[in-house]
């Protein structure tokens, strides 16, 4: 094997590093096959290994049962491209068929996360192979390993590759004849999830580009009601997340009080009583629960958000929030708790946070601490993670503020604003509560929706610009005349948002055009046939309602002349923004001041 290969990362994107393979330890290899087959309604009777690959599993559901003959081997790097992957069976292949048995060859690919793995399948022909004269299945690439991988399932004129979500998807189609080279590509994510994407695409595409949210709109329209919802969409059948049937176990409700005036509501505090501890809030626990759950996208609704000042309590958290940058293939953050808090606290926090205690061994060292009784207790993984490096913003969290704004809630402020994706919920849609054949969006769904349309891919523009290959410089060009620039001499590029808001405190800084590059490449993911011109100008038209409007407020003398260039400008190809300006200036004529917020 290769020391670096292109990889596909945990989040979708590649990077070149070492290849995981499919553990040689029978036990854990049982395990991971566990979790592949033990799938909603779906139940594995009994698994055995027999020989080498080789694995018989009988699986069955409330309607059909499944008697498995499974050849099963790792997917690695093949040497003669850093892209090119091959599956060897070795020794055991299949050779006979059995009555009642359907002969299934595997690849796995491991995809490394930093706490929990994910796979990637690949599913062959056998009649296209004679194993016994040549064991290896080559032509894999990384690319067709990523689409595999966000698109659910992907289709190579040598395999079928799907994520582990659409094994019995895969298993009948095979018993029934459905999968064979001539199998044309289709995007199996439309078939599980287009009606929940449909109806939700703006929220996500906002997540995918930053994981904090703002909701904002008159009292009653659902604004923490789409946050569950979110969260029941996404929330697997993994460990306890489905225990409770009223709120899945990615979801937390923070009620904002309007006596918060410092960090400690949220982040905890140390205390010196009964010997000194740290407190933990309720969103503390929380994130450190996603930390274990690092491929289910979780949920934070702060709701009521502006009932207390929001930069009073709320300031550590935005800032360690714009700390978040590309590392390694994941997302990482500053830490909102340093290590030395749980270092110093180790005991009473692990008890606090994992009160299982393993009694097996009475003796201490790196991993474990004797508790009062004199019983040794072995640190969670997470728990040893936390004192290396704190608290930090877990790459899967998302957290979503509902916003009223009316006499009784505090303004924002450019800061908090600057920070987050703002989108504004007047409407309410009456026909959804007569509509009984529509499914109850607050309950666990059998197709939960893929963790790539929460996920946002990268935390810095750059990294995306680096996967935007044909449009770079495309998209380089059309922000220098949209957004436009000053240069060194005062010149300001002509017909730009520079020239109109320049010389205003609502001008665009740097993070709004970070954000406008990463919006782009969100909304790209899910329209790959649009147009560039039509795909920017919906990104821009997104970001001007979402990061710019909301700064501008003001009375006459201070936003009259830009509001009426910005509609001049908007009028065309920004009809989002230009319908919002329109109502900012009507609102401005009447009460000789206006804002974003009604």
């Amino acid at each position: 094997m290769a020391d670096t290969h292109l990889q596909v990362n945990i989040d979708g994107t590649t990077s070149m590093r070492k290849t995981e393979i499919f553990p040689n330890n029978t036990e854990e290899k049982k395990q991971i096959l566990l979790h592949i087959f033990e799938r909603y309604n779906w139940h594995v009777k009994r698994l055995v290994h027999i020989n080498g690959s080789n694995w018989e599993i009988e699986c069955e559901s409330n309607t059909s049962t499944l008697k498995i003959n499974l050849f099963i081997s790792s997917i690695r790097d093949e040497s003669r491209q850093d892209d090119e992957f091959k599956m060897q069976l070795g020794t055991t292949y299949p050779t006979v068929n059995r009555d009642g048995w359907l002969n299934v060859v595997l690849g796995i690919y491991v995809i490394k996360g930093e706490t929990t793995n994910d796979y990637i399948l690949a599913g062959y022909d056998i009649s296209r192979f004679n194993f016994e004269t040549n064991p290896s299945i080559r032509g894999t690439r990384t690319s067709g390993l990523q689409k595999a991988y966000s698109l659910g399932m992907y289709f190579t004129d040598k395999s079928v590759m799907f994520r582990p979500d659409f094994i019995y998807y895969y298993l009948v189609g095979l018993q029934n004849g459905s999968f064979n080279s001539n199998t044309n590509d289709v995007d199996v994510r439309n078939i599980t999830e287009s009606e929940y994407i449909k109806g939700n695409v703006d929220y996500l595409s906002a997540i995918r580009t930053k994981p904090f949210l703002l909701l904002a709109g008159i009292s009653g329209t659902g604004k923490s009601r789409i946050v569950k919802e979110m969260a029941y969409a996404s929330c697997p059948d993994e460990g306890d997340l489905r225990k409770d049937k009223t709120s899945p176990g990615n979801y937390c409700l923070v009620e904002v009080k309007p006596n918060w005036n410092d960090s400690t509501e949220l982040l905890g505090y140390e205390t010196v009583l009964d010997g000194g501890n740290y407190h933990l809030t309720k969103f503390v626990k929380f994130l450190i629960k996603a930390m274990q759950h690092e491929n289910v996208p979780f949920f934070v609704c702060l709701d009521e958000m502006n009932l207390a000042p929001v930069e009073q309590y709320f300031a550590e958290f935005l800032s360690i929030l714009e700390s978040r940058k590309d590392v390694d293939g994941t997302i990482k953050s500053e830490p909102l708790i340093p290590a030395a808090i749980f270092e110093k606290y180790q005991q009473k926090l692990h008890e606090e946070l994992f009160p299982t205690k393993d009694s097996s061994n009475t003796s201490t060292g790196a991993g474990c601490y004797t508790a009062d009784d004199g019983t040794a207790v072995y640190l969670h993984s997470t728990y040893t993670k936390l004192m290396e490096e704190g608290l930090r913003i877990p790459r899967n969290l998302i957290v979503v503020g509902t916003v009223n704004m009316d006499d009784t809630t505090y303004q924002f402020s450019r800061k908090v604003i600057d920070r987050a994706m703002t989108i504004e919920m007047n409407e309410v849609n009456l026909n959804d509560m007569f509509d009984t054949e529509k499914p109850d969006a607050l309950s666990y769904r059998k197709d939960v929706v893929d963790k790539g349309w929460f996920f946002a891919p990268f935390a810095q523009s750059n990294n995306a610009l680096q996967q935007m290959n044909d449009e770079r410089e495309l998209l380089a060009e059309k922000i220098k005349a949209t957004i436009g620039q000053t240069n060194a001499n005062g010149r300001t590029t002509t017909e730009s948002l520079e020239a109109i808001l320049g010389k205003t405190p609502f001008r665009i800084a740097y993070r709004v055009v970070n954000e406008l590059i990463l919006h782009f490449y969100a909304l790209r993911w899910e329209n790959k046939e649009a147009k560039f011109e039509e795909l920017y100008n919906k990104a821009l038209d997104n970001i001007l309602m979402m990061k710019v409007l909301p700064r501008i407020e003001g009375n006459e003398d201070l936003v009259k002349d830009p509001l009426a260039q910005l509609a001049t400008w908007t009028e065309v190809a920004y009809p989002k923004a230009n319908a919002k300006i329109v109502e900012m200036r009507e609102r401005l004529e009447r009460s000789h001041f206006t804002s974003f917020w009604p």
